[in-house]
């Protein structure tokens, strides 16, 4: 959690899937870290966050769970059309 945020600014009240989004943080030298977004929450602030998998995420029953973002800044991309039969084209 970033400095000036609060756990009630992290309070999810809804949650839509979705298909066809990273998120992109840009690495000073390597290649960039890219992550598909799962699901779209919709934080209490009004906010909209992309929820992520990732290798390490687990509830405490040892279940792969959704998580937001690494606090490293980044961007969101489309980078494919939820129809389309090739994923990331």
């Amino acid at each position: 959690m970033a400095n000036d945020e609060t756990p009630v600014s992290r309070e999810i009240i809804q949650i839509s899937p979705c298909d066809g989004w990273v998120f992109r943080h840009k690495n000073a030298h390597r290649a960039d870290s890219i992550y598909p977004v799962a699901a779209w929450a919709l934080l209490s602030t009004g906010a909209v966050v992309g929820l992520i998998s990732v290798a390490d995420a687990k509830d405490h029953h040892g279940r792969a769970k959704l998580v937001f973002p690494p606090p490293l800044g980044g961007t969101y991309e489309r980078v494919s059309h939820p129809a389309s039969e090739t994923p990331y084209d």
